[in-house]
């Protein structure tokens, strides 16, 4: 399969696929932190973009979902088995955080045949829901939680 690869944000340095087939079901395909492959479907998109309308930006999907999964804020394991929490923080001024968060579907991280793991749902938040169920994270870029983050 031939992939088009295009830059929708060039101000992004990250390397972007964007596959526009319609045959295929793959709308985002990048790696993550650790170098896995990390997809983002059209049916997992259309489940959630009327819910998180902030998907329907450019500025969101793909720019901000990349920088969540290539330099997180912090990686936090989710609640329902084999996922994990990828946060972004994009600004905090005194009590008002806003991040991102990338929920990622781990269970063909070590396929033999197609490794890659898939993008749930992507949205924006002002706390890690996840720390009220007693999960730490698991990787930090030199990041420091407030209490402000627990909801």
């Amino acid at each position: 399969m031939k992939r088009k690869t295009v830059s929708i944000l060039s101000t992004i340095p990250y390397n972007i696929h964007m596959v526009h087939q319609p045959k295929d079901s793959v709308i985002l395909e990048t790696t993550d932190l650790y170098d896995s492959i990390v997809r983002f479907n059209k049916n997992n998109y259309n489940k959630h973009e009327g819910k998180h309308p902030e998907l329907r930006q450019k500025q969101f999907c793909p720019g901000q979902i990349i920088m969540a999964l290539k330099t997180p804020s912090f990686v936090i394991k989710g609640r329902n088995p084999d996922t994990l929490c990828y946060y972004f923080e994009l600004f905090r001024v005194r009590d008002v955080i806003k991040l991102v968060k990338v929920v990622v579907l781990e269970t063909n991280r070590h396929s033999p045949n197609d490794p890659h793991c898939v993008i749930k749902t992507a949205f924006k938040t002002d706390h890690v829901q996840e720390l009220k169920y007693g999960y730490e994270p698991m990787c930090y870029n030199n990041y420091k939680l407030s209490r402000r983050m627990y909801g």
